[in-house]
Formats: C-alpha cells, sequence, structure tokens
C-alpha cells in the first residue's frame, strides 16, 4: 500500500473530484514497481473500491500512506470518506529527544491503519520552497513552533473531522501544546490520550552518539538544552508513560485497556 501511496503522491495532489480509480487500474510489479493506467485518478476512488472488495484496513492503509507521503490531509475532508464507526482517538507521542517517540508513532499507525502526522515533515514541507536549513525542533524559534503545531493541528483536524484516529509525533514540551491537542480532540468528540515516551539514560545516550555520527555532532547538546514542562494533575485526557524498549504490541494493549498503566 505504500508504494502504491508514493506513485499516487508523485504525480499530484488527489482530491474528491479526481477521476475514477479501482483495483483494475493499478499494477504492482515484483520489485514493487507501482503502474496507474490513469495518473490524473483519485486515491478517494481506489480507496472506496477496496472497501467494495471486503479490504476496509487496506483502504485505510492507502489512505494513511497516501496523506502522509502527499502531505495532503486535505484529503480526508472528501465526502465519501466520512467515517461514523466507533469513538475516534487523537494519539500523542511526546518526550524528550532520542526516546523513541517516533518508533512508537509509526507502529501505532501501521498496526491501527490511522493516518500519522509528523512535526518534522510538516517543517520540511514549509521550509523547502524558502530553501532554509533544517533544524530539530528544539531549535526552532518560538513564532516557528507555533507555526508548525498550528499546521500540525490543522492536518489532524481534517483527519479527525473524517471520524477517524490520529497520531502526532512531536516532542510536545509545554503544557500549552497538550491543552490545545486535547481541546481539538474535545472539539471532535475524540479521546485524547498523550504517550510519554521514556528510554533508559544508556539507549539515550547511544541514539544520541548514533546520531552524531550521521550528522556531525551536536545531538548531545540539543538534548540536555531540551525544555520539559512536567505533566500537571488537571491536564486533559489520559496520560501513559510508555518505554520504547517494550514491544508495539504492549503500546497497543495499554491504549485499549484503561487500567494498564505501563511502567
Amino acid at each position: 500500500m505504500r508504494a502504491v501511496a508514493r506513485a499516487l503522491a508523485s504525480r499530484t495532489r488527489v482530491g474528491a473530484s479526481d477521476g475514477p480509480l479501482d483495483c483494475r487500474g493499478v499494477w504492482v510489479g515484483r520489485r514493487r514497481c507501482v503502474r496507474i493506467a490513469e495518473p490524473g485518478a483519485g486515491v478517494v476512488s481506489l480507496a472506496r473500491d477496496l472497501r467494495a472488495r471486503g479490504a476496509a484496513r487496506r483502504a485505510e492503509q492507502l489512505l494513511a500512506a497516501y496523506a502522509l507521503a502527499a502531505d495532503d490531509y486535505e484529503v480526508y475532508r472528501a465526502p465519501a470518506l466520512r467515517d461514523g464507526g466507533s469513538r475516534s482517538l487523537l494519539i500523542v507521542t511526546g518526550g524528550g529527544v532520542a526516546t523513541g517517540k517516533s518508533t512508537l508513532a509509526k507502529a501505532l499507525s501501521r498496526r491501527m491503519a490511522i493516518p500519522l502526522v509528523i512535526a518534522d515533515r510538516v517543517r520540511d514541507a514549509l521550509l523547502a520552497p524558502l530553501a532554509e536549513p533544517v533544524a530539530h525542533e528544539i531549535a526552532w524559534t518560538p513564532e516557528f513552533v507555533t507555526r508548525i503545531y498550528g499546521d500540525v493541528f490543522a492536518r489532524a483536524d481534517a483527519v479527525l473531522a473524517s471520524g477517524r484516529s490520529v497520531v502526532l509525533d512531536a516532542c510536545f514540551p509545554r503544557v500549552a501544546q497538550r491543552r490545545e491537542a486535547a481541546a481539538l480532540a474535545a472539539r471532535h468528540a475524540a479521546s485524547f490520550v498523550f504517550v510519554h515516551c521514556d528510554a533508559a539514560p544508556g539507549e539515550i545516550a547511544a541514539r544520541l552518539a548514533k546520531r552524531d555520527a550521521r550528522d556531525g555532532g551536536g545531538w548531545h547538546a540539543l538534548a540536555e538544552a531540551a525544555p520539559w514542562e512536567p505533566l500537571e494533575a488537571d491536564e486533559p485526557g489520559r496520560h501513559l508513560r510508555i518505554e520504547s524498549r517494550r514491544a508495539p504490541v504492549a503500546w497497543l494493549r495499554a491504549l485499549a485497556d484503561p487500567t494498564e498503566e505501563p511502567a
């Protein structure tokens, strides 16, 4: 599904009004090379055809992969994609540098077949036309932080408006940011879950060393300078603290069972 989604994303942003496309118009080769019969056809119609063929989960995987690849979450506003099923979730994976936030967010997105919004991807989409250097969230100016988080919430809003769940991947170090995410969930009658990611000091140090080797240094200094405002007792939603060493199945169990508080 990711290969098909990338093929659609590389051609154009796809809207609800684009031409029809069904499973008969897509070929996937042995090397995951994808050919689409009608370049202008839309992901919406392909997802609908998958559903009609009894592959609802595949349809959701396709939509989620396309939204991430094309940075096109507005596709979820298509009337044909309204989902009136079970209550949706807004899941935020936050925490310090190198604590496993992104790994957890990706695992949840894949296993739950729900879209993923990554703050770093939003940043790249904003900076690309400006040809500015890319920096970690910790190094962003307050004004840039506000802008990126606003864009992250806008993408999540489009998903939640369709009745679906969504995962957000960013640090969320400020109380105000977590409260804004909870307020967004409340506006859509969705449940809000904040997953505070953590890892053993030795694991974090090893991950930072790999990033230093890859990028020429600087990661340890960024991690030490990272701000973190502790969770307040009256912050809305459900709060979980999860160590990244745990298997993804344990993360899913913790999200599904309100009585489980993972270590």
